[in-house]
């Protein structure tokens, strides 16, 4: 509401500040899609579900840099990160669901729930300490 009582839509942010915003949260989750100019299939969530899983085992992302393209590139280009001793169990999981190259990542959300089921199935099995 103006001073003058009348009511006005209020102007949203501007779009490269929206496209900025974006762009931070897809290069977090490694969803580098227009920026890869690759085919985009289920393989794309599938290593953002890698990305979820190791947020959720080591409360840090895998990659982090100063800003969204140099985290990107390391999505791109770096060694997956490993996963502290505790979780060794997990980590042939995470580098297949962060394959660098698609079709060596698991292809669908089903095969990943699968792999998922049967690593922890494995894991809990043994003992969660390893």
């Amino acid at each position: 509401m103006a001073r003058d009582g009348v009511l006005r839509a209020r102007r949203s942010a501007p779009a490269d500040a929206r496209v900025a915003r974006t762009a931070r949260g897809a290069a977090a989750r490694g969803r580098d899609r227009s920026l890869a100019r690759r085919r985009v299939d289920a393989r794309s969530d599938v290593y953002s579900l890698g990305v979820i899983l190791f947020e959720m085992l080591t409360g840090q992302k895998p990659y982090r840099a100063e800003n969204p393209m140099a985290i990107v590139y390391k999505h791109r280009k770096e060694p997956i990160p490993r996963l502290p001793a505790q979780f060794e169990a997990v980590q042939p999981l995470l580098e297949r669901l962060l394959a660098k190259t698609p079709a060596d990542r698991i292809a669908t959300a089903e095969e990943a729930a699968e792999a998922l089921q049967h690593t922890l199935d494995a894991w809990l099995a043994r003992g969660i300490s390893g």
